[in-house]
């Protein structure tokens, strides 16, 4: 979740992101996928929901947002969210820095903020990342008109570990698309491949087939282990594609933000020497 101070936004230090040819895995772009349902002209949007009598789904969000990448591509691109925001509602996306017009009216204070509105009147407002599970059965019982039920307290999901993590390699992300599109996406159950002993999924079939061609390609160095963590620590430790670079062509997964860092300040200090 980002804070907004002094009454504007605040965004993250990366400028120097790009000195090295490296690209931060966690800044890529929206899964395609979400685009569609979402519009971008709030006034628009406002009317055509008062209109066609539906609720007014609003995500107050800004690119330099890292929360607000997150939702758009693990919750907005989730099938039972897209189906409801579809189905149900007038969705709008609004860039906060291109209409503090409407952050101000709002009272918005952190980014992501989404909200559903009916009338002119917000009914319910979420502050920071939501998981698409909890987010849908929101979505459901505001739409249904009944009161939205709580997330079971036992078994959260976070924007780290999708509810496939457990079941695939790689914290159930397509390494396809991580190094083709530049998206963080998570794989479809339906669509697997095994190398190295690890099962790993894929958003589409078209996406396994480029894996199973070329594994190599695809596949993290040092099997997506964290490099940092083995020189300085001698210890292995699995990386996070949450935290990851795309550098020289390949994937690398590092075990948190620190270490990511530490990889981008100095690169061939922990790459191996056959790259």
């Amino acid at each position: 979740m980002q804070r907004m101070s002094n009454g504007g936004l605040r965004p993250s230090r990366g400028s120097c992101l790009f000195s090295l040819g490296i690209v931060c895995l966690a800044a890529f772009s929206p899964a395609a996928a979400s685009a569609s349902s979402w519009r971008t002209d709030y006034p628009q949007a406002k009317e055509d929901a008062q209109t066609r009598g539906k609720p007014l789904l609003v995500t107050i969000t800004a690119s330099w947002c890292g929360a607000c990448r997150q939702m758009e591509q693990l919750t907005f691109t989730d099938s039972r969210v897209r189906r409801l925001v579809d189905e149900r509602f007038v969705a709008v996306s609004v860039n906060s820095d291109q209409h503090p017009d409407v952050v101000s009216a709002f009272g918005v204070s952190a980014l992501p903020t989404t909200l559903v509105i009916l009338g002119s009147e917000p009914v319910k407002r979420w502050t920071g990342f939501q998981d698409a599970a909890s987010f849908a059965r929101d979505l459901e019982g505001l739409a249904t008109g009944g009161k939205p039920q709580p997330q079971d307290e036992f078994a959260p999901v976070s924007a780290i570990y999708p509810s496939n993590s457990h079941r695939f390699g790689f914290a159930g992300f397509c390494l396809v698309s991580l190094l083709d599109n530049n998206i963080l996406r998570r794989g479809e159950g339906e669509f697997t491949a095994e190398h190295q002993g690890v099962t790993v999924c894929f958003h589409t079939a078209e996406h396994r087939d480029r894996f199973v061609r070329e594994p190599q390609k695809y596949w993290p160095v040092a099997n997506g282990n964290c490099l940092v963590t083995s020189r300085e620590q001698h210890a292995q430790e699995v990386g996070d594609p949450r935290v990851g670079v795309k550098w020289k062509g390949k994937l690398w997964f590092f075990a948190d933000r620190t270490r990511q860092q530490q990889f981008m300040r100095a690169p061939h200090r922990f790459a191996p020497d056959s790259l």
